[in-house]
């Protein structure tokens, strides 16, 4: 529960600034995915259709998706950051990996692997509902009883509601590992899916390909890009602000999350000045002046003292000087 809205507010804009500012495993494909959906590509429910997208010419922009994607031009803001400038392996020091380090401040490999076991926790619960549903039901579900009634038989010690459930613990495997992989071509992903979303269905061949590790999804079934761009579908980087947020609203998180936005800063700024970003050539955010503070005190005479009416003591104040004296204190730092 959030008790503090102001810090809530806060914590949305350091969101807002890490994911518009830093990279992440499917920047590029994700990029290249939105360009197609904007056109209203077909098949974009598809991963073989999506993983040849870089190479498809787009109409509306005249040129491949993949070189739309790298257009540099100022008013093209998608591929750039808050300040304009472009997202990619030559501004980038770590391109493709800045946000995982944000959350678990460890090497590539493991962070993004942590990654992708939450994904795949979160895809796992959310389709054993729609697996269940499908496979409990008489009429969908036919072909499993009859096989769950099958093994009974010949096994009489194996109850078939176990064969049941294993055999939809599996297929629920198969389509959390179907939609991660789906998550990392930068494809989006239905959050809650229906019974009739399912890409993994219990038949004997699915089980024969499960068994021998060979499963594969079923191509997609033409979901309209209108569809694709309802909320009700996330992408990869969704799942990255979601895990952001959470960690940065925990007060115990909060100051890692935060040293670690500032180590990706000082490396970025290291590539922009031409550091080598090893040894002593590093710039380090804990040194740079981030914000200044100005005091003055200001003392203005009055000019009308020096005239001769002035001089009598009952006017004559110039031996205080803190009425006419001005303190001034300011304190400006950059956005």
């Amino acid at each position: 529960m959030i008790s503090n809205p102001t810090k809530a507010r806060d914590d949305l804009y350091v969101l807002d600034y890490a994911m518009n500012m830093f990279s992440y495993h499917t920047y590029n494909k994700e990029g290249i995915y939105n360009l197609a959906l904007k056109d209203k590509v077909s098949g974009l429910d598809n991963i073989n259709t999506v993983k040849n997208l870089g190479s498809k010419t787009s109409s509306s922009l005249g040129c491949t998706y993949a070189e739309a994607w790298k257009n540099e031009d100022t008013t093209f803001t998608d591929n750039k950051t808050l300040t304009n400038n472009m997202i990619n392996l030559e501004n980038n020091y770590s391109f493709g990996n800045e946000i995982e380090y944000i959350l678990n401040g460890k090497n590539n490999e493991a962070n993004k692997s942590a990654i992708f076991a939450k994904i795949f926790m979160i895809r796992y619960a959310f389709d054993l509902g729609p697996q269940f549903s499908y496979h409990w039901d008489f009429n969908t579900g036919y072909d499993l009883n009859q096989f769950a009634i099958t093994v009974n038989t010949a096994c009489p010690f194996i109850p078939a509601v176990l064969v049941k459930t294993v055999a939809v613990l599996a297929l629920t495997a198969a389509e959390a590992a179907s939609d991660l992989n789906e998550l990392k071509a930068g494809m989006k992903v239905k959050l809650v899916k229906g019974k009739d979303d399912l890409k993994f269905t219990f038949s004997v061949d699915c089980l024969t390909n499960l068994v021998n590790n060979t499963a594969t999804a079923e191509s997609g079934t033409g979901t309209p890009a209108s569809e694709l761009n309802s909320l009700s579908y996330f992408q990869y980087s969704d799942y990255l602000s979601i895990f952001l947020f959470i960690d940065l609203i925990n007060t115990n998180k909060e100051n890692e999350i935060m040293t670690r936005i500032g180590d990706v800063i000082g490396r970025n700024v290291g590539v922009a000045k031409g550091y080598s970003n090893s040894g002593d050539e590093i710039f380090k955010m804990s040194e740079a002046n981030t914000y200044y503070c100005l005091k003055t005190k200001v003392q203005v005479q009055p000019l009308l003292l020096s005239l001769p009416l002035l001089q009598d003591d009952k006017f004559n104040k110039s031996s205080s000087v803190s009425w006419w004296t001005w303190e001034y204190s300011i304190v400006r730092g950059y956005n």
